[in-house]
């Protein structure tokens, strides 16, 4: 496989994540009491990455995510991190774009970083891209199984 088919694939396979719609989304946010001007430039990715976000501290905290959402927002900062399981959808993302556009200086190390998420480097793919998918599929389906388990565990937390 070439790099621009791994990089059409991952486009491809980007397209199913970016069907998470926004207004769902949004409403759930919202629902679990973030504030409606403060959601409103988000997109579906930033709203996702909220809603994980608030997931994660419900469940280390050992709260019900939507029973206990207003404990949780006041747990919640802006600065708080990402958990790791949106780390290759995210790579995910800067893949898709990348294979759109001539890559400046800044974009290509955001490119070499996403592929360094998923334990990817250009120079083991000198002799084709092929395994380099295998592996974001992999990662993909390990950290989407690890999400549904935090987002599961922080709705059915008592």
């Amino acid at each position: 496989m070439t790099k621009p088919a791994f990089l059409e694939r991952c486009k491809n396979i980007f397209a199913v994540i970016d069907d998470l719609q926004t207004a769902p989304l949004r409403k759930m946010a919202i629902g679990l009491s973030l504030e409606k001007e403060f959601l409103k430039d988000f997109k579906s990715l930033k709203l996702l990455s909220c809603i994980t976000q608030l997931a994660r501290i419900a469940v280390d905290s050992g709260f019900n995510l939507v029973e206990d959402s207003a404990t949780i927002i006041s747990n919640w900062t802006t600065t708080t991190p990402i958990p790791g399981e949106l780390d290759s959808i995210f790579a995910l993302q800067v893949l898709r774009v990348s294979g759109a556009h001539n890559l400046s200086k800044d974009k290509r190390e955001e490119y070499l970083a996403a592929l360094k998420t998923f334990g990817i480097t250009e120079k083991q793919c000198a002799g084709g891209w092929g395994l380099a998918l295998d592996i974001v599929y992999d990662r993909l389906i390990v950290d989407l199984k690890t999400l549904n388990e935090l987002l599961t565990n922080a709705w059915l937390n008592a």
